[in-house]
């Protein structure tokens, strides 16, 4: 096993892959390491969301009340 890990999950694929900057990107990839048996060869996480202090050691708050609000 590797110390290179791969944060996945169905959820995440289709939430990236929607990105005007990243359409179908996710997916592409995704398949590719799958096809290649990088898979094998990494470990492989399931991503934690993140919560909203996690989120602020990073962003401003007026950029996650605003990213936030949107439906």
């Amino acid at each position: 096993m590797s110390n290179v890990g791969y944060i996945v999950s169905p959820e995440l694929i289709a939430a990236s892959s929607q990105l005007p900057s990243n359409k179908k990107r996710s997916s592409a990839v995704h398949s590719l390491i799958h096809a290649f048996g990088l898979s094998k060869r990494v470990k492989v996480l399931r991503p934690l969301r993140a919560s909203y202090k996690d989120l602020a050691v990073y962003h401003t708050r007026e950029y996650l009340d605003a990213v936030l609000s949107t439906p």
